[in-house]
């Protein structure tokens, strides 16, 4: 009888493994590449489209939606096929598995936001804060009953036991049936997702780069400016002071928020 992995299995996987130098680094290099090709005219026009569209799935729908609104948050509900075409989308962003990336946001950010156990925070350093903070999460640092409901549950282990090879899988089949499709569509917005997470992590963390809603307790803030990079993730102070709302804006009649009002068209009505 095959023996069932533990919680402490599902985590080392990721930890132990290091698989986000296989998703991240290869995927920023490329995307690096394919943008210089394009201000040399390489590509057609229609790459544009497949950008928006891919930039619509992986940073909205995948991540923004996705990833931390829902599947880390859980600040609302939504039918069957949608959970499985956000994971899908959050997954292709090559920012690890869905039990990864809750791990890490909600048992060591939230929780100590902008203090020694965040991972992310630019008192650490910018370069530790916008990526270097990946490789150096150990296993130790995380508390598993943070993220129990997610161990139990068969598709997130399944998502992250076997990550890498869904990452690379979905990015192969896509690949060969549009090279130029998978560029634009898969590659760029994934690149443009990581650093505006990035963005998030840093810059909305320095006082003096917006203003607070909420006495959060930390040195999160809204960032007005920071919209066009980040869209409605700029209200991110909004997001410290309540953790629950899937909207981040409304609070003042400027804080819009793109992925709340998709999340209005997508949750299951009561």
């Amino acid at each position: 009888m095959r023996k069932q992995l533990t919680f402490k299995d599902f985590v080392q996987i990721t930890f132990k493994y290091k698989n986000l130098w296989g998703g991240l680094i290869p995927m920023n290099l490329i995307a690096i590449a394919a943008i210089i090709a394009a201000f040399n005219g390489v590509w057609e026009n229609l790459y544009w489209l497949y950008l928006g569209l891919g930039y619509f799935c992986i940073m909205i729908l995948g991540v923004t939606i996705g990833y931390h609104r829902y599947v880390s948050h859980k600040s609302f509900e939504t039918y069957t096929p949608v959970k499985y075409i956000i994971l899908f989308f959050a997954m292709l962003a090559g920012q690890g598995s869905p039990i990864f990336w809750t791990a890490t946001h909600r048992d060591l950010h939230h929780p100590y936001s902008d203090g020694e156990k965040d991972p992310h925070t630019p008192s650490k350093g910018i370069l530790t804060s916008w990526f270097l903070w990946l490789w150096k999460v150990e296993e130790k640092d995380i508390n598993y009953k943070h993220i129990i409901d997610l161990l139990k549950n068969p598709v997130y282990a399944f998502c992250h036991k076997y990550y890498m090879q869904l990452y690379w899988g979905a990015n192969l089949i896509i690949a060969l049936i549009s090279f130029e499709f998978w560029i634009w569509f898969v590659v760029v917005p994934s690149f443009i997702t990581f650093h505006s997470y990035s963005i998030t992590n840093c810059l909305n963390h320095f006082r003096f780069m917006g203003y607070q809603n909420y006495e959060s307790g930390d040195n999160s803030v809204n960032s007005p400016w920071l919209f066009p990079f980040v869209l409605g993730e700029c209200w991110h102070n909004n997001h410290h002071g309540d953790v629950q709302a899937y909207n981040f804006g409304k609070v003042r009649w400027w804080e819009i928020d793109p992925s709340g009002l998709v999340i209005d068209l997508i949750k299951k009505r009561a």
